[in-house]
């Protein structure tokens, strides 16, 4: 027979918070609105007794499954046992057995963000009416089953119960009981323990697989919910995706912070997104813009973001047209396509376009400084960026870049010391009309080139 102690109150791993304790530390000796009608103001313990319909007393309690499990377990000296890892246990749970894995500590999961923003949604969700028009409250039949692994620490021979997906449950569940501790069916898992120094790691990217796969199912999951799961388990795109933010000192989401070990990466520049970046290095942008233009554009805009517009964080679109910008200018010519089996030249080298990008937000922020329309509002990056009307990248770059107060068409006459440039008939730009994808758009964009 093998004992299995779990662990309640305290984490046995760094990646690890309690949701009971969570709630408890929110909510003691604070007020919370309801905010399906008027405000009303509830000292904890007094919250509004939601109905709470869930009774799972036909099933067995956990510390009887536990008691269970281990009569009929033998461990060895080397922590191999006879329990099958792919065994689920359906028993009932108090809320207070469980925790999980926190994005800010390096796992795969946001009980923080449920905690500090997630109230409203969970408040609204229990005053949703019924059929008779009341208050709907916790519905088990709606909530189902939450999914657990237990995880074991050979440093503290104890076990710990890891809820890897229903955050918003759980604290719904919590707010209908007044705070009160509170039990929820669970299906068990139990990993196969380990003494191994990598035994958190190995924990968290087989949780982090189940929840990513869950993720995909559920339209409420963000992208950056999404990548740090996918990086989590193991997923190759995600790694390739990481290894190249790492490699270009990029961050994204707190993930250098929590997984890279290099260096400096709270100075790093940010992107609010990886839209055509998180597929990997051979997909998404890279495969339709070359990794080279990729590269280059996001060495342009972390060079601008520091020391031209200073910049901590760069949203999606302008990135983008960076890239379309590389891509169209510095890999055709006037006449074709640049290859090693021809002598056509680009219209720019990345060099010159580069150049051209740093005089660009110098002279609009000098412009915008100096002009009484503008309110003393200086020019970022971030200003290169979709409208509720527009939202094509090709599009926008004709509007910013042809502008006169800073066009690339005036730019490239100076500095090439040259009374003509490139219009419609450039290959380069014909290459730009072609990836706008709406005709009215590009009758209009046009006009600009």
């Amino acid at each position: 027979m093998a004992n299995i102690f779990i662990e309640k109150s305290e984490p046995l791993f760094s990646d690890l918070v309690n949701n009971f304790q969570l709630f408890q530390e929110k909510y003691k000796n604070k007020s919370v609105p309801v905010v399906n009608g008027n405000r009303k103001d509830f000292v904890y313990g007094k919250i509004d007794p939601y109905k709470d319909n869930s009774d799972y007393t036909d099933h067995p309690h956990i510390d009887e499954v536990l008691h269970d499990i281990g009569c009929g377990m033998v461990w060895t000296k080397t922590l191999h046992w006879n329990g099958n890892p792919n065994r689920v246990y359906i028993c009932r749970c108090p809320i207070s057995y469980l925790f999980s894995s926190e994005k800010s500590k390096g796992g795969c999961d946001r009980p923080y963000w449920v905690r500090d923003h997630g109230e409203k949604t969970c408040l609204d969700n229990l005053c949703t009416p019924n059929s008779s028009g009341e208050a709907k409250g916790y519905d088990s039949g709606s909530a189902g089953l939450l999914s657990v692994f237990a995880r074991y620490s050979a440093d503290h021979r104890r076990w710990q119960l890891v809820k890897y997906i229903g955050n918003n449950r759980v604290w719904m569940k919590l707010l209908a009981n007044k705070g009160a501790d509170s039990e929820v069916l669970i299906e068990l898992r139990f990993h196969n323990p380990s003494n191994s120094v990598n035994a958190q790691k190995e924990y968290m990217s087989k949780e982090a697989e189940l929840h990513t796969t869950d993720a995909g199912d559920r339209s409420a999951q963000n992208e950056e919910q999404k990548f740090v799961s996918n990086y989590l388990a193991g997923r190759k795109n995600a790694g390739d995706c990481f290894e190249f933010l790492e490699d270009m000192e990029i961050n994204y989401a707190d993930m250098m912070q929590n997984h890279s070990s290099r260096p400096g990466v709270d100075k790093w520049i940010s992107l609010s997104g990886l839209q055509g970046l998180k597929e990997g290095e051979h997909n998404g942008y890279f495969k339709k813009f070359g990794r080279d233009n990729v590269v280059a554009a996001i060495n342009s805009v972390k060079y601008i973001a520091k020391n031209i517009t200073h910049e901590t964080v760069i949203n999606s679109t302008p990135l983008k047209c960076f890239i379309i910008m590389y891509y169209c200018f510095t890999k055709h010519g006037f006449k074709g396509e640049v290859s090693a089996d021809n002598k056509i030249e680009p219209v720019f080298t990345k060099e010159s376009l580069h150049s051209y990008f740093c005089d660009y937000f110098t002279e609009l922020r000098n412009y915008s400084s100096n002009s009484k329309f503008q309110k003393g509002k200086k020019a970022v990056i971030n200003d290169i960026g979709i409208t509720r009307t527009v939202k094509d990248e090709a599009y926008i770059c004709a509007v910013n870049f042809w502008q006169p107060k800073a066009s690339i068409i005036d730019w490239y006459k100076e500095h090439h010391q040259k009374n003509k440039a490139f219009s419609l008939e450039c290959c380069a730009v014909d290459k730009l009309l072609s990836l706008c994808k709406d005709r009215f758009l590009k009758r209009d964009m046009k006009q600009y080139l």
